[in-house]
């Protein structure tokens, strides 16, 4: 019996190994005490743990323990580089070490190569198939392709293992939160946004925005707050609901809990405040008892009263078609474990079921020609190869000006040159050093685009919150010449390009 089984969907890997504690006999792991340095870990006091795990790696240079948590703080730190050589030192001298095979997948899911990740994962699987810690890795990866059902199995099975692991205990708690809401029975708890009314499917007109009377700066839709009617931005770079305060205060919205906003910019995160507001209405749909996040006064946007993220409509199949100014809803495709019970039973026998009300990702046969895509919570990651070069990351921003790219990415193919005019704000403010990059192809879902004088500007602060290096953004001037598909459920997209619809934009061509 094979132990692991790696499926392959373009530049996509997903590692499926659930059935592993069925293929092989495991023994349980039990460890002593805390050392003081997985105290300090689990005090929240990561600079103390990091020194801690090097002193213990100074005397032992073979304690994988130490090398583990040491690998682990940096990355939570940023400090890449030193984690990547602590590893490849490690490797050198123990070459088929599970535990440091797993660790360089940790180091390449944070770089932001996930299908490289995917591939260590499988190699520290056949090595060592009851490793927990590598297990957890494979479970990150299983999340980040919409695969939950197989990832809450790979937690649960690293819990038997090594039950008394921290980042085990960890990985459970957050995946049992991730359960729960499914595990209602359909009753959802008091204040929770629900869809209200019984719409299979609606058309709903997108809106030109404009900052000022001839300079367009997106697409929104008109919404219905309570009795106030809106404009709001359609951004897939934003999650569910932000508004401004001016709005807020006219609708009488009350503070629940004060929280910080951020995105792009150099200014750090912003105050805001979450509130509720009893009534969306959105072409026929109605949504209730919604969440939703505002910006204070001096964090306006200049041409609508708000965000609204396409994760709103994450119950439906969403399509931007921007060459027709419409945003489609439509039914998803139902899963196979959905539409008979008895081959729900058969599925769940044979490990494939849904774990705790969480599934796995599913491809409609209609729907086998689109890209699949990674999910790190309402970020849609798309592999995009800059010159036809190696694939990096982009976030799908239909909220961003522009498509942009970082410098590090670009210097990689092309030149930069500084004193950019180009002036980008955030969420989290201004960007403070903007450059213009030569021409740029990028490559993503079969798709070419060229563009001439490419903006750039750091990103570490995206890629710390997504927990992935982030080379750029898939911005408005490329999506705004295509009709985009997406199934939040799923992590699948689909991007068309007609010249003969819609028009073209500035250099864009394809």
């Amino acid at each position: 019996m094979r132990a692991s089984l790696r499926i392959c969907f373009l530049s996509i890997c997903v590692l499926s190994i659930s059935h592993l504690a069925r293929a092989v006999s495991c023994s349980v792991v039990h460890h002593g005490p805390l050392s003081p340095a997985e105290q300090a870990w689990a005090s929240g006091d990561a600079d103390k743990a990091a020194d801690l795990w090097r002193a213990q790696l100074k005397a032992n240079p073979g304690d994988t323990s130490a090398l583990a948590g040491l690998v682990h703080a940096l990355l939570r730190a940023g400090s890449i580089d030193e984690a990547e050589k602590l590893v490849n030192d490690a490797l050198a001298a123990a070459p088929h070490s599970a535990s440091v095979v797993s660790l360089r997948g940790d180091v390449e899911y944070r770089r932001g190569l996930p299908w490289k990740a995917a591939e260590s994962a499988n190699e520290a699987t056949h090595l060592d198939p009851c490793n927990a810690q590598n297990m957890l890795l494979v479970a990150k990866i299983d999340r980040l392709n919409s695969m939950y059902a197989a990832g809450r199995r790979m937690v649960g099975t690293a819990a038997k293992l090594d039950p008394e692991n921290p980042e085990v205990r960890r990985a459970v708690a957050m995946w049992s939160q991730r359960s729960a809401p499914a595990q209602a029975q359909g009753q959802a708890p008091a204040r929770t946004c629900h869809l209200a009314s019984s719409v299979a499917s609606a058309d709903i007109p997108l809106v030109r925005l404009y900052a000022e009377a001839d300079r367009p700066v997106g697409w929104g839709i008109a919404a219905k707050l309570g009795d106030r009617p809106v404009q709001l931005q359609v951004d897939t770079g934003a999650t569910g609901l932000v508004l401004n305060r001016a709005v807020a205060d006219k609708l009488g919205l009350k503070v629940e809990e004060k929280m910080k906003l951020g995105g792009i910019g150099d200014e750090g995160f912003k105050e805001g405040y979450e509130a509720y507001v009893d009534s969306i209405r959105i072409g026929g749909m109605e949504f209730r008892d919604c969440s939703v996040m505002v910006m204070n006064a001096r964090q306006t946007l200049d041409s609508s009263d708000g965000l609204i993220g396409m994760d709103v409509f994450s119950d439906f199949l969403v399509t931007l078609d921007y060459p027709m100014h419409k945003l489609l809803l439509g039914p998803l495709p139902a899963r196979p474990q959905e539409s008979s019970p008895a081959v729900n039973e058969a599925r769940t026998a044979a490990g494939a079921g849904p774990e705790l009300g969480l599934y796995d990702r599913y491809i409609a046969p209609e729907m086998k020609d689109w890209t699949p895509i990674y999910r790190v919570g309402h970020d849609l990651l798309l592999p995009v190869s800059i010159e036809g070069r190696e694939n990096r990351l982009f976030i799908v921003d239909t909220g961003a000006f522009a498509t942009v790219v970082s410098p590090a990415a670009a210097s990689t193919v092309t030149k930069l040159r500084g004193g950019s005019a180009m002036q980008v704000h955030g969420l989290s403010g201004k960007v403070k050093t903007v450059k213009d990059a030569d021409f740029v192809a990028f490559h993503f879902a079969h798709l070419v685009q060229k563009v001439e004088d490419v903006t750039t500007f750091d990103m570490s602060g995206i890629s710390r919150g997504v927990g992935m290096d982030v080379s750029g953004f898939l911005g408005a001037s490329t999506l705004n010449v295509l009709t985009i598909f997406i199934d939040y459920r799923d992590g699948l997209m689909k991007f068309e390009y007609d010249p003969n619809r819609g028009y073209r934009m500035g250099n864009q061509a394809y």
